[in-house]
């Protein structure tokens, strides 16, 4: 059973298969928002405090999902080839 609130129901411009794929792989997603951009469904939302996105397809497919974290939660080898290759930047 899925939480009605944490998956909005007003207006959004997304298709029940997609609804129901997102309620399917972030069980835990709250305060879920849609964009529609050429037949790729992006939703927003957090989950557990940290802010996600995910792009599903027409058919309900995931097909790429992101997310904020700091440069300290990078592997260590990562993020020392950054630090050498961006060494006039501040990461």
């Amino acid at each position: 059973m899925f939480s009605t609130t944490a998956f909005a129901s007003g207006g959004e411009k997304v298709t029940a298969i997609v609804k129901v794929a997102l309620e399917k792989d972030f069980q835990k997603a709250e305060n879920v928002s849609w964009q529609n951009i050429k037949d790729i469904y992006f939703a927003s939302f957090t989950m557990n405090d940290i802010f996600v996105n995910a792009a599903y397809n027409a058919e309900g497919e995931l097909v790429g999902t992101s997310r904020k974290i700091a440069a300290a939660q990078l592997p260590l080898t990562i993020l020392l080839a950054l630090s050498k290759k961006y060494s006039d930047y501040t990461l």
